[in-house]
């Protein structure tokens, strides 16, 4: 029998998460609360407030003072009601937002959820008094929050056919080192699936373009690779060369330095813009048929930088932002997606690198507004795709 779920409050936008949503994931976490203790949940109240009202109630209920992330209350069954679980949770929803940001890749949302499934956790009987109990009980968390997101991903995935998806896919050998036939490979993957494009190393360019002469994938190559350091001049001489050898994508790695001054030096921002600029032209003079895409590696930068960064791209006539290059310390995250979105508008590209494994993974990136996705594992992303 399922769960009694209400929602008591209101869901700050901020946190991204719909009331419907939150209670379906809740019944979620009573049922695999349920079933771990082979006793019925019959109801619960998910009670939403902000930092001073958790204040309040954990003063209450707790006897202890200040907020905190989420408060528990069992309460026994009444006279005539079935026995079992009933309860109430006192979710902090100012807590979630401001945490959320200080672990990687992780959204307000998914904050929510993680409190939500604590304290059902808690209900089922679960304490967290030592840390080999409060590790338990968190991968016991996350384990439920996963299978949302995959039961999330696979409802998504159904209304998109393999074509549509693949069609959004760079299809990916950036490596150093390799099989001798991986081009090869590559190039056969990219037409048997129909990716957009196939990405290369510039000294692979060429070949690629022989391989895949006559089919609609077009050919990629990434510029200044990995670390962006290059000189413009060298960047426009590389670009135009791989341009010549057939590609139609250019994947230009910012300077990181460059653009990280460029947040308060105006004239190292004027150097960078008319840079950027000069690349754009350099190349789409070569062939307008270009499509350029600016590599910010946003692993590397803050919030402020990533903005600018695609402030620049924007009005140098860039295509696409993209995230990383997958050779810095961290790749693709929901957060610099939703970001680069948001400052680049509906027109402009937003290309997600890094990372990308699952199909789980490639539709999170798509709804956090990804219109294209870097990675070398396209063929298994496309086959998960019933």
């Amino acid at each position: 029998m399922r769960c009694r779920v209400t929602i008591d409050g209101r869901i700050p936008a901020e946190i991204g998460l719909g009331a419907s949503e939150l209670k379906q994931a809740a019944e979620k976490f009573a049922y695999m609360s349920s079933k771990r203790i082979g006793v019925p949940f019959r109801e619960v109240s998910v009670i939403l407030q902000d930092d001073a009202a958790s204040e309040i109630a954990h003063n209450s209920v707790m006897g202890v003072e200040g907020a905190t992330d989420v408060i528990t209350q069992g309460f026994d069954a009444m006279p005539g009601e079935e026995p079992g679980v009933y309860g109430e949770l006192y979710v902090n929803c100012d807590r979630a937002i401001s945490a959320a940001p200080r672990r990687r890749g992780w959204s307000p949302a998914k904050e929510l959820l993680l409190y939500v499934a604590h304290g059902m956790d808690h209900l089922s009987g679960a304490d967290d008094h030592s840390p080999e109990d409060y590790a338990r009980m968190r991968r016991r968390e996350l384990g439920w929050i996963a299978d949302i997101e995959r039961d999330a991903a696979k409802e998504k995935g159904s209304a998109m056919t393999r074509d549509e998806l693949a069609s959004m896919i760079d299809h990916t050998f950036l490596k150093p080192a390799g099989e001798q036939d991986a081009i090869e490979r590559l190039c056969s993957e990219a037409e048997k699936y129909r990716f957009a494009c196939a990405m290369v190393n510039p000294c692979e360019v060429s070949k690629a373009a022989g391989l895949l002469q006559g089919s609609s994938v077009r050919i990629g190559t990434v510029i200044g690779f990995p670390l962006g350091a290059n000189t413009i001049k060298t960047k426009i001489y590389e670009a135009v060369l791989a341009v010549e050898d057939g590609a139609l994508d250019i994947d230009l790695v910012v300077n990181m330095r460059q653009l990280k001054a460029a947040v308060s030096d105006k004239a190292v921002r004027s150097e960078l813009q008319e840079d950027l600029s000069n690349f754009n032209d350099a190349v789409k003079e070569r062939d307008q048929g270009v499509c350029t895409k600016l590599i910010l590696e946003c692993c590397y930068l803050t919030d402020e930088e990533k903005v600018l960064g695609c402030r620049l791209a924007k009005a140098a006539g860039f295509d696409f932002v993209k995230t990383s290059t997958g050779f810095g310390t961290g790749g693709a995250t929901v957060h610099d997606v939703k970001l680069m979105r948001r400052t680049v508008g509906k027109k402009m590209g937003v290309k997600a690198a890094g990372g990308i494994r699952t199909l789980d993974d490639a539709l999170k990136f798509i709804d956090a507004g990804a219109s294209r996705l870097g990675c070398s594992a396209g063929v298994s992303i496309i086959e998960e795709l019933a």
